[in-house]
């Protein structure tokens, strides 16, 4: 009996055990969302956006319904980060707003200041600079009751480089020297970096003195703690002094040591403008050999996509050596390329920043769809009556539905009044665009009647049918439909083009044989604009070159799509390329455009010549043919 007994004590005892170690184990096993986070922060780490994405995105639902929302939080900060290693400016501040969000709802202060600091920068780099210093200001007044977090003072150096672009130097050295006091407790390895900050402020002041003192004091921090990677830029720095005082060897001798150091970095932008800077020092001292070779070595190491600014440095110090050469024939060739790349840098700077506008502004209108969001995830973990809840849920459901459909009404208003005020300001952009294009055109024109000199002329000609080239895209564009405002119809331009280039060398109609076989494309602003001027200089140099003293002259122009491949091609039936003036070819400034502005294009250039000559592009698009 007794054995019985023992026996079934046993047998509930083991029950209970096994029973306890079973809810253990599920106690102890990781949420679902936090694992899909993790394994997302992973790709994230190895830089692999895609697959970080995936992750986060199929763990922030998971996330809701476990009602944790400081991983929530956390994911829509991730989110963000990736959204800016792609430059997806909705995505960023659409995430980072969620989360933070977030944070300030549940009291996770420190995170919402860390939060607030990259939505700060972000806007920065975005030139929102009220929006910018609203966020940073945020992020300084949270972490100061945590004066250990790198952020604050990455928020204080932030602010005080901001003001200092923007020319409020006060504010810019209360920020810096807010910095170096911070960083000198609580991050000494940058200290290097502040110093090297506030110094070029000085510079940028004219306090000459002051901005040696602090860079040196920045070059023996940089040492001292053996931080390496920005030591290139305060040489830089220190070398402009030297040049202002007149130092020009020991200006070169601080920019060797910079080379070395962005060689030894591999970057190549910051090796670009030192390799500028010390062909202008030979320059100021003469020694025309080594400017030629620094020059030289610049364009060799310039990488596939520098940005204009190196590019018109680059040349306005050529430029400036022929003027001093008596070369001005060879000067007003780089003027006019510096004149064109100017332009495209005004032109790719205001579509970029249109484009950010248009971004913030859809961010705006989606700030209401997050907000709901935020408060269904609340109500949802706030409900804990079933029963009651379904019945909250019918009536805001309800609400809701009613008060959405005005919201949505109001925006759609707001969205029409927006859409219609951006195609306001496009066509007024491209009409002035115009309008100041043919202003030069005329200036061109007048000055031709005052130049006695034929090569002037036919220079001044040459540009003139540039801008007028350029010109007529902006005119079709103002003059267009609401739908085609972003697009050119390239049939039509590039006919009007051919012809406005023949009455230009006053040929008509019926002097020569213009045949077309065109299909009917429409392609985006930038690369019509750069496929005109490279038109323009084909057909300049067919009436110049192949059709003089010639019976019969003929142009074909063709434009052909296949699936996602666009050909353009020009053919006269003049001579072709003589023996005698191939050894001239890729000389002038005719074959440096037609070579940059191809590139630019993204598009493979070929020309046959002969039995005339056949200039021929193919280029990748993704636009339909029209129908």
């Amino acid at each position: 009996m007794v054995t019985k007994m023992q026996n079934s004590l046993l047998c509930v005892a083991v029950g209970l055990i096994l029973t306890f170690s079973f809810y253990s184990c599920q106690s102890k096993q990781k949420p679902k969302a936090l694992a899909l986070k993790e394994k997302g922060v992973e790709f994230h780490l190895s830089r692999q956006w895609d697959s970080a994405e995936y992750y986060y995105l199929q763990a922030i639902p998971l996330a809701q319904e476990e009602k944790d929302m400081e991983l929530l939080a956390r994911l829509y900060n991730n989110m963000g980060l990736v959204a800016k290693e792609r430059n997806n400016v909705e995505q960023i501040i659409s995430n980072l707003e969620s989360a933070l969000s977030i944070y300030k709802s549940i009291g996770l202060d420190e995170l919402y200041g860390a939060t607030a600091f990259s939505l700060g920068v972000t806007y920065k780099e975005l030139q929102e600079h009220d929006l910018a210093v609203k966020y940073l200001t945020e992020c300084i007044e949270i972490l100061e009751a945590y004066p250990v977090n790198k952020n604050l003072g990455s928020a204080y150096s932030t602010l005080g480089n901001l003001f200092s672009s923007l020319d409020e130097f006060d504010k810019a050295l209360y920020y810096h020297n807010t910095t170096i006091a911070w960083r000198k407790k609580n991050d000494p390895d940058r200290l290097g970096r502040s110093y090297n900050n506030i110094g070029k402020l000085y510079l940028k002041m004219g306090e000459d003195s002051l901005s040696s003192a602090y860079l040196n004091k920045a070059m023996e921090a940089k040492y001292r703690l053996n931080d390496y990677e920005t030591i290139g830029n305060t040489f830089m720095n220190l070398s402009k002094i030297s040049i202002k005082d007149s130092k020009y060897q020991l200006a070169l001798s601080q920019l060797d040591s910079a080379l070395a150091y962005f060689k030894e970095n591999n970057d190549s932008i910051e090796l670009l403008y030192t390799a500028n800077l010390k062909a202008k020092v030979y320059l100021i001292i003469d020694d025309h050999p080594n400017f030629r070779y620094w020059i030289d070595f610049a364009k060799k190491k310039m990488p596939s996509n520098p940005g204009y600014d190196p590019i018109i440095e680059n040349l306005s110090l050529e430029k400036e050596y022929y003027l001093i050469q008596r070369d001005y024939k060879s000067a007003i060739e780089v003027a006019d390329s510096i004149s064109i790349l100017s332009d495209l840098k005004l032109f790719t700077e205001r579509n970029e920043r249109l484009a950010q506008l248009q971004a913030i502004h859809r961010v705006n209108l989606l700030k209401s769809t997050i907000l709901k969001q935020e408060n269904k995830l609340l109500q949802t973990a706030n409900n804990r009556n079933i029963a009651i809840g379904v019945a909250i849920l019918i009536i805001v459901g309800a609400i809701f539905i009613y008060r959405e459909k005005r919201r949505s009404d109001q925006r759609r208003k707001e969205s029409e009044a927006a859409r219609l005020r951006i195609e306001t300001l496009l066509r007024e952009m491209h009409h002035r665009i115009k309008n100041n294009l043919s202003a030069f055109s005329g200036i061109m024109g007048l000055e031709m009647r005052r130049v006695s000199d034929e090569d002037s002329r036919e220079l001044l000609r040459d540009n003139q049918n540039r801008l007028k080239a350029i010109s007529k895209i902006h005119q079709k564009l103002y003059l267009s439909t609401e739908e085609a405002l972003a697009k050119v119809d390239l049939n039509s331009y590039l006919i009007e083009l051919c012809e406005e280039v023949m009455f230009n060398f006053n040929y008509r109609p019926e002097d020569i044989d213009l045949q077309f076989d065109m299909d009917q494309v429409d392609l985006d602003t930038d690369r019509a604009i750069l496929l005109g001027q490279l038109l323009n200089e084909a057909l300049t140099n067919a009436f110049k070159y192949a059709f003089k003293d010639h019976p019969h002259p003929a142009l074909c122009l063709s434009l052909r799509q296949k699936d996602d491949q666009l050909r353009i091609s020009l053919k006269d039936n003049g001579p072709g390329i003589l023996e005698s003036t191939k050894k001239n070819i890729g000389s002038g400034i005719g074959s440096t455009l037609f070579k940059e502005l191809s590139k630019q294009l993204k598009a493979d250039y070929t020309m046959q010549k002969e039995d005339g000559v056949e200039h021929i592009w193919i280029l990748n698009v993704t636009t339909k043919k029209a129908a």
